[in-house]
């Protein structure tokens, strides 16, 4: 019989969920969820038992309200962990809503037995409870169904014109196909999510720009990074070239534009879906490129050389044309948020530079140095390529790593900016402390001199740095807090705030 609790049992849970980054799915057979249970238990007569401890968490986190934070699961599983999922079936309940209870139970016990003596794969007990979880969530929805597959059929299309041997269009086709896969498949995640992506007042529905956007800022609906964002607005703009205007591409850029793009189709597809893009293409058709682009800098060189012979032949809007897709990556790697636009004239202005600069044979990499900062790595060859975009000179323009060793396309993220997520307001709500004091306490703590803590980004140059804190900024102020229990709390930001200012105003 499971144990009673109380209301002041529900508040204490809640503040645990909320006081933990970790989303609770993910708690099960981790030492995360021992932690969180000795908490629990600290002043108690009689302890609860793992069971009755996930039970508790359970009901709190299904009953949400009061601003408790019911945080999506996340996946927790490596590239190389293989599931027979036929297999996993055949162990799970029939029905997917009794998963939730299964930990910690004799029934979650037996299957998993079954599962690893059927196999002969030697999956840990946190591995199960997340493929089993991943499973019996996976379950699509009737109205994203279309949106999902006319996403994948749009993507067979854009591998097969990249490796088609007919240079007809290809470019421009390959452009606009790839735009038009990831709008559909950013729909459908959206209707996946509960989103509407119709307006009561049109029959429409939402453009690509919405979509990105509510897919990146929307807490409910959040399955796009700040760095994949800036790549779907690359491939918007150079699109927009190829769609309505005319746009010239090298090569070498087309492959970074398609490649990427397969990689980050493939992250959503698993994020939201739970499926794999080699479940659903076979992996000889990913995109094959004989150029070898190994480094930032052939791009940029094959670039300029374009350029310039574009412009010797006196074709000057023809290497405008082909400057316009590199002015595109380099202001959008520049913003700030998404919610910056760019300034009336900067698409023409930065085009201006980069002609002037291949007209007066200077390296473009002093004229782009967000585009210069971007890493390429390359691993294998055929289908198992990897790429890597991961900043150099500035750590917010890092992207995809694509492993070169796992079968086909299994990805894993690589991404330094997403450790560093919570703002200065965010670490003062989280601790139930004003921003006046936590800017003490950090003073105090030269948090901001430490690397592993918090990292300012923006563009290259600017003067205007946005700052991310790392989570174990939470810890340690706490250990801090709990160390000077009789101190008043204001007292860190009168000696490292109040009295600099006095300083400068006499």
């Amino acid at each position: 019989m499971a144990r009673k609790y109380s209301p002041d049992d529900r508040k204490l849970v809640r503040q645990i969920i909320d006081d933990t980054e970790m989303p609770t799915d993910s708690w099960p057979y981790t030492d995360q969820f021992d932690r969180c249970r000795a908490v629990f238990n600290t002043g108690r007569l009689s302890s609860w038992n793992r069971s009755e401890f996930w039970h508790v968490v359970l009901a709190v986190r299904k009953a949400g309200g009061d601003g408790a934070a019911r945080r999506r699961h996340a996946s927790g599983l490596a590239a190389d962990v293989v599931i027979d999922r036929e297999a996993l079936r055949s162990v799970m309940p029939r029905s997917r809503g009794a998963v939730d209870r299964l930990p910690y139970s004799s029934t979650f016990d037996s299957a998993f037995r079954n599962y690893n003596q059927r196999t002969k794969r030697k999956l840990n007990e946190n591995q199960f409870w997340v493929a089993m979880l991943r499973i019996a969530k996976s379950r699509i929805k009737k109205n994203a169904r279309p949106h999902l597959e006319k996403s994948i059929c749009a993507l067979r299309l854009t591998i097969d014109t990249f490796n088609a041997s007919s240079a007809h269009l290809r470019m421009d086709t390959v452009l606009v196909q790839l735009h038009w896969a990831f709008e559909q498949l950013l729909k459908a995640s959206l209707i996946q999510y509960g989103e509407p992506i119709k307006e009561s007042s049109r029959e429409q529905t939402i453009s690509f720009d919405r979509a990105s956007k509510i897919a990146h800022t929307k807490d409910s609906a959040k399955f796009i990074s700040y760095q994949d964002w800036k790549y779907l607005q690359w491939l918007k703009n150079v699109r927009g070239g190829a769609y309505h205007d005319l746009v010239v591409l090298d090569e070498a850029e087309l492959y970074l534009l398609a490649k990427t793009g397969v990689e980050l189709f493939d992250k959503v597809l698993d994020d939201v879906f739970f499926e794999r893009l080699a479940d659903r293409i076979e992996s000889r058709v990913l995109p094959i490129c004989t150029v070898p682009l190994v480094d930032i800098g052939v791009l940029l060189d094959r670039k300029r050389s374009q350029i310039y012979a574009l412009s010797k032949a006196g074709e000057a809007q023809a290497a405008r044309n082909a400057a316009r897709s590199l002015a595109d990556l380099e202001l959008v790697l520049g913003q700030d948020r998404p919610e910056d636009e760019l300034l009336p004239g900067a698409r023409k202005k930065q085009v201006d530079a980069i002609v002037r600069a291949v007209d007066r044979q200077e390296p473009l990499e002093d004229h782009l140095p967000m585009c210069s900062a971007i890493q390429i790595t390359m691993e294998g060859t055929g289908p198992t390529l990897s790429v890597s975009l991961v900043g150099k000179k500035n750590p917010g323009v890092s992207g995809i790593e694509v492993d070169g060793s796992a079968p086909a396309v299994a990805y894993r993220r690589i991404n330094p900016a997403d450790d560093f997520q919570l703002t200065h307001t965010q670490v003062a709500q989280k601790l139930k402390i004003s921003t006046s004091v936590l800017t003490g306490i950090m003073r105090e703590l030269n948090v901001h001199d430490d690397e592993s803590m918090c990292y300012r980004h923006g563009p290259a140059g600017s003067g205007m740095k946005q700052v991310g804190f790392h989570h174990k900024v939470l810890d340690k102020v706490r250990r801090f807090l709990a160390e000077h229990p009789d101190e008043d709390p204001l007292t860190w930001y009168r000696i490292h705030v109040s009295t600099n200012k006095k300083h400068r105003q006499r």
